[in-house]
């Protein structure tokens, strides 16, 4: 189970978001930079590398609803990437 937090700057440019594993007591990944604006979402997106291992995440939050997504592809060298979805609610504080 994950916990999302996300803080807004003024004008939703910019955004904290964090990720904290509940069960494990962890974050699992905090963001601080750009928010991207595209078809009625907020969008943050990463990209981590490592000698053997590439993960690319994407958050989404509809502006609508608040329904969040988190999209992972984690690709070990030429191996297909392994596709993870998670999906939950914010509430607006």
């Amino acid at each position: 189970m994950f916990e999302t937090s996300v803080v807004l700057g003024e004008k939703q440019l910019e955004g904290d978001l964090m990720v904290f594993d509940i069960r494990h007591k962890v974050f699992v990944e905090k963001i601080t930079g750009p928010v991207i604006h595209e078809n009625g979402f907020w969008i943050w997106r990463t990209v981590a590398k490592s000698d053997s291992v590439t993960t690319s995440r994407e958050h989404r939050i509809s502006k609508a609803n608040f329904v969040y997504e988190r999209t992972s592809l984690v690709q070990m060298g030429n191996t297909p990437p392994l596709a993870t979805l998670n999906r939950g609610r914010c509430e607006r504080v």
